[in-house]
């Protein structure tokens, strides 16, 4: 139960990377 929360918190900074990395790639 306790990886499940960790999990979640983990997606939020993937999909802001994602967001960042396709940032890079329009520059």
């Amino acid at each position: 139960l306790l990886e499940e929360p960790q999990s979640e918190k983990d997606i939020l900074p993937v999909r802001q990377a994602k967001k960042w990395y396709d940032s890079c790639m329009d520059i």
